[in-house]
């Protein structure tokens, strides 16, 4: 690509390559469909050091704990909506761009689009997330695609192009590949040391405002549920840290400890970087079958047998539960799950879950359920829409993309999408951490805002061991 470090080598394209249809030359306008699409065996790295090697390309990851993960490199088409209606427009204009791909005569080889959403309509298109705004999605230009011992990269470029965009389109693939040959010959780098750089710890004065604030923030909500107004409302806090400015792939690096019980994932637009390691399913859509999962109830450390007995945890999970039941139910010909909810150790905090498989009376697009589901009550509250109220109201800096869904679409309508938690926005050397805790009867205000201080323990350590 124009952007990429040029390695000073080039191979050729393996006998496994193909095309939809034949490879593009410069004003080929005759054959049907306005992109091409191109595939080919790849050499298998790790997507962060790929990424590590990428200039200024605009970048997308969805890296899950199992299953592929996918890295989306520069941009051959994008979808952008905004307002309370994003979700039913990226749905229609996702579809309509995804038509335009020739996918026949490479059939299992699907294209998707990557991206993801603002937490609330409005929220994202000023202040520090004006550059992702309200929902945006693209179609790479190259999608390097990997799971297991396997990788292949996809390219996408429109037919008919002109020759100077072809004769760019076959360098860019000539470039990949070389480097994706190089970092797989290289030899493996020994294990960075665990010793992290201390990130300044917030002053103190400020610290002491933050939690006043957060304890005045959790007594209303106490009060409104006291009133009967309420029943739950997740309480959010930004930490506003300088970290030095480490690139987006070592911060990814850093958070490989998170892999296996979390889905690594980022995007960047300008000079803005979302990334983070979220615990938390949202939806997965494959055909008529669906899986989602509640995540509330939180205890520090690994007692498991505390927080299984632990009343307001467990009412606070089945708050959850019942709301997701009641929104995906009545779509479902049947939705199952267990009758208890299990514990999920993670580092340093073990929180209640429930996964639910289910599947649909009729086909949907997955868009559908998300718009169905977000917010769950794990990162919203109860009833919704009070509780939305109070969190625009009384947080006092907008949540942006932190909570919201973030995942990928296909062009059948499937796809997957998490709860993007444990994130952070990076922007230079200024990074905003988001974390946050459901107050529900019961609840202490004191010991929920050190949950929240240790959830952000997570991206505190990551941005720390980057700058190592």
């Amino acid at each position: 690509m124009a952007r990429i470090a040029s390695q000073g080598s080039s191979v050729g394209l393996s006998s496994e390559e193909s095309w939809a249809g034949a490879e593009p030359a410069a004003g080929q306008g005759s054959v049907p469909g306005p992109f091409s699409l191109f595939c080919v065996q790849a050499p298998r790295v790790a997507p962060e050091l790929l990424l590590a090697a990428l200039a200024d390309e605009p970048v997308v990851l969805w890296q899950p704990a199992s299953g592929p993960a996918l890295l989306g490199i520069g941009e051959a088409g994008r979808v952008v909506a905004s307002g309370p209606g994003r979700f039913a427009a990226v749905r229609q204009k996702a579809a309509a761009l995804l038509d335009r791909v020739d996918r026949a005569a490479l059939p299992g080889v699907e294209p998707v689009l990557l991206g993801g959403f603002s937490f609330s309509a409005d929220q994202a298109v000023q202040g520090p997330w004006r550059e992702l705004g309200d929902a945006l999605f693209r179609l790479p230009r190259w999608t390097y695609r990997c799971e297991g011992d396997h990788a292949l990269l996809l390219g996408v470029i429109e037919r008919g192009a002109d020759g100077a965009t072809v004769t760019r389109f076959s360098a860019e693939r000539e470039t990949l590949l070389a480097l994706l040959t190089d970092l797989a010959a290289a030899p493996a780098a020994a294990p960075r040391s665990k010793v992290s750089i201390p990130l300044a710890d917030e002053d103190p004065a400020l610290l002491a405002r933050s939690a006043a604030l957060w304890e005045q923030g959790a007594q209303d909500i106490l009060a409104g549920i006291q009133r009967g107004e309420l029943d739950k409302v997740v309480q959010a806090r930004c930490q506003l840290l300088e970290f030095g400015g480490a690139g987006l792939a070592e911060v990814l690096t850093a958070l490989a400890d998170e892999r296996h019980t979390a889905t690594r994932f980022a995007i960047t637009e300008g000079a803005l970087s979302f990334v983070g390691a979220s615990p938390e399913r949202l939806i997965s859509k494959r055909g008529l079958d669906v899986q989602t999962e509640a995540l509330a109830g939180t205890c520090e450390g690994a007692d498991t047998a505390r927080l299984l007995g632990s009343s307001k945890d467990l009412r606070e999970q089945q708050l959850v539960v019942d709301e997701i039941v009641r929104a995906l139910g009545p779509l479902c010909a049947q939705l199952e799950r267990p009758e208890a909810a299990m514990p999920r150790a993670l580092r340093g905090l073990v929180h209640l879950v429930t996964p639910m498989q289910g599947v649909l009376r009729e086909p949907c697009h997955v868009l559908d359920l998300v718009e169905v589901l977000h917010p769950t009550p794990a990162v919203g509250g109860l009833p919704t829409n009070r509780a939305l109220n109070w969190i625009e109201t009384n947080e006092p800096d907008p949540r942006g993309w932190y909570a919201a869904p973030f995942g990928w679409i296909d062009a059948r309508g499937d796809g997957e999408f998490l709860v993007a938690l444990r994130s952070a926005l990076l922007n230079g050397a200024e990074a905003r951490l988001y974390a946050g805790a459901g107050i529900v009867a019961g609840s202490d205000p004191v010991r929920e805002f050190a949950e929240v201080n240790l959830k952000l323990q997570t991206m505190r350590a990551a941005l720390a061991r980057s700058a190592g």
